[in-house]
């Protein structure tokens, strides 16, 4: 089982202790806070971390960007930008980015992948 807590020590610090794995979310968290709930739980010993709700939008135009705009951790800007974010997602400790797009936006998921 993994356990989904954003901002709560008690809850991030469980993850670690009791579960699979913690599940952040990236929508509306901060880089900073995402960063501070990393250290939380690998200091607590959790082994899998998960960034949820990244929205994928390589098109300025798209309704995904659209979407982005609201969010705070988005794979935008293009290819080669997304690869950068990624990669600060990475250097943070998260194991595995769980992507958004809407349906009409599948070909982004499939050039990020390609450009990874």
């Amino acid at each position: 089982m993994l356990l989904g807590a954003w901002r709560n020590k008690r809850w991030i610090v469980y993850a670690a202790e009791e579960c699979a794995g913690w599940i952040a979310s990236g929508l509306y968290s901060q880089p900073e806070e995402l960063a501070a709930g990393m250290k939380i739980y690998r200091d607590a010993g959790g082994k899998r971390a998960i960034l949820s709700n990244v929205i994928v939008a390589l098109d300025a135009g798209s309704e995904a960007a659209q979407r982005a705009s609201s969010a705070t951790v988005t794979l935008t800007g293009g290819e080669a930008e997304a690869r950068d974010r990624l990669k600060r997602i990475k250097d943070v400790g998260f194991d595995d980015v769980l992507c958004m797009t809407p349906l009409d936006a599948l070909d982004d998921l499939e050039r990020l992948r390609d450009a990874l």
